[in-house]
């Protein structure tokens, strides 16, 4: 035999062996020795020097058509069979990891047949590995009817998307189940070979979804019978006030009665809006308070049938407790001022209701004969302008006071918890 000092050097050889016979030359000559005259290949491990993986290609050589011996080409080969055993132990560890997990892994190929699923998988769906090795589509895994919305979903993963969406899955067996599918492609070279991710049955938490619906739903309509029961509770205040004025001899104690009417009557509302309303925490402020000064304008038809408003109020809603205080302010402003700001009868006042990005802004004003110069609306005695004053620290507000020929009432305040 004759051979290269690569040779010698990958086979451990020296140049004594040269012309040698190969067979007692080469102890793996039994290994590589082939059995019939055709080329060949065959990958050995060489332990004579540290553990070398080499890979021997054999042609045979003819001369005038006679076999006259053979080449032999030698490849040390172990630093891919070393990244081969590397892969394989990555791949071990993956697959082991991936069996500990409480959801499904998957991996499929560029046309989405499965290529893995852990042992949850299997599990899950009712499927096993000679259904993946028989050609088991991911598709299979989604309801019929959704699978149209799965293959477009399936595009953009393959395009390089990171996906997670909910479908209705179905087990071998046909029966349905909840589940996120999450996902993301696996690109080798640049090249996408297909897309990998997990499956989560979401059941119980679809279940837990439905009772808390039930419950909230069971809780907004006991929310709606006690406003119901509050906002028929003070309409029944307000009448037996109604009959009291009706039946009193003293022109004084009528007017009082008649206020506080007022006053049950603008809470009553509140209650009354929230009961038909679908949102049972917030309240159209622009319905509640062109509603409130109508029948506020309207409980004094007597001296105001020559009195205007008008009402003008941004997309505001405020919670109940915010509400009821600033209601039973506008009540006060506006009964205050047809009373007392127009001795003619005749005026216009204006309520608006504004948000500035950081308060909200109430103004009440009225062009009649104004606040008289000795009437400290903060000190005064009047019970209106002490309720007012009152209202306003309840709403945490800040409440000034503006006389320039109409008198208006400017408070700002934050919505309260």
């Amino acid at each position: 035999m004759d051979y290269n000092p690569a040779a010698e050097e990958l086979l451990g050889l020296n140049n004594t062996s040269i012309g040698k016979n190969a067979n007692q030359e080469l102890k793996m000559w039994s290994d590589i020795s082939p059995m019939v005259k055709t080329d060949g290949k065959k990958e050995l491990k060489l332990v004579h020097s540290g553990t070398k993986w080499i890979e021997v290609q054999f042609t045979p050589i003819y001369q005038r058509r006679l076999f006259s011996g053979w080449i032999y080409v030698f490849e040390d080969i172990s630093d891919r069979k070393n990244a081969d055993e590397l892969i394989i132990k990555s791949e071990k560890k993956y697959r082991e990891l991936a069996d500990l997990l409480p959801q499904t892994v998957f991996e499929t190929d560029v046309n989405a047949d499965l290529t893995f699923m852990n042992i949850y998988a299997f599990e899950m769906f009712g499927y096993s590995q000679e259904d993946i090795e028989n050609g088991l589509n991911i598709l299979e895994l989604i309801v019929e009817e959704e699978r149209s919305l799965s293959r477009d979903k399936i595009k953009d993963v393959l395009s390089g998307q990171v996906s997670g969406d909910e479908y209705t899955a179905q087990r071998s067996d046909k029966s349905r189940f909840p589940i996120i599918l999450y996902s993301n492609p696996i690109i080798q070279n640049k090249i996408h070979e297909g897309f990998r991710g997990i499956i989560i049955d979401i059941s119980d938490l679809k279940n837990a979804e439905d009772r808390i619906v039930a419950s909230l739903k069971e809780k907004e309509v006991l929310i709606q019978e006690i406003n119901h029961r509050v906002k028929n509770n003070m309409q029944i205040i307000s009448s037996l006030l109604s009959l009291q004025a009706n039946h009193t001899s003293s022109d004084e104690a009528a007017e009082i009665l008649k206020e506080s009417r007022g006053r049950v009557k603008s809470m009553a509302m509140i209650h009354e809006k929230l009961y038909h309303n679908s949102n049972l925490s917030q309240l159209n402020m622009a319905e509640y308070l062109n509603n409130l000064v109508r029948d506020i304008l309207r409980s004094y038809s007597s001296i105001s049938s020559r009195v205007t408003s008008n009402v003008d109020v941004e997309d505001i809603y405020l919670n109940i407790n915010t509400a009821i205080p600033m209601g039973l302010m506008v009540n006060e402003l506006v009964s205050n001022s047809i009373k007392h700001a127009f001795p003619e009868g005749e005026g216009n006042i204006n309520i608006k209701l504004e948000y500035d990005g950081e308060k909200y802004i109430l103004t009440v004003s009225d062009n009649g004969i104004g606040l008289p110069e000795d009437v400290d609306p903060f000190e005064s005695s009047s019970l209106r302008l002490k309720l007012v004053n009152s209202l306003s620290i309840q709403l945490e507000g800040d409440l000034s006071v503006i006389r320039d020929g109409e008198t208006t009432f400017v408070l700002k305040f934050k919505e309260l918890d």
